[in-house]
């Protein structure tokens, strides 16, 4: 027995499929921030070896600094187009 689609169906696919490559400002605007947290990251990471006393808090700052670009990037905005959808 062939499939038969009904119109809404269509509509649905054709939708999913146009929205497919298409970006948001709010989402270029979230990568940019997230690069620019895992990159001072890691200014921070190689700073610290530079600063007398303070080698521990720059380099755990740095640390920080790099885990939240990395959740911006591959946890918040996952779910910020998820909950758009």
């Amino acid at each position: 027995m062939p499939t038969t689609f009904s119109k809404k169906d269509a509509e649905k696919s054709a939708e999913n499929t146009m929205s497919g490559g298409s970006s948001t400002l709010l989402t270029v605007a979230v990568v940019i921030v997230s690069f620019a947290l895992v990159f001072g990251g890691f200014w921070m990471l190689g700073h610290a070896f530079s600063q007398e006393g303070h080698e521990f808090t720059w380099f755990f700052g740095g640390v920080l600094v790099d885990a939240l670009g990395l959740w911006v990037a591959f946890g918040l905005l996952p779910w910020i187009e998820r909950s758009k959808a």
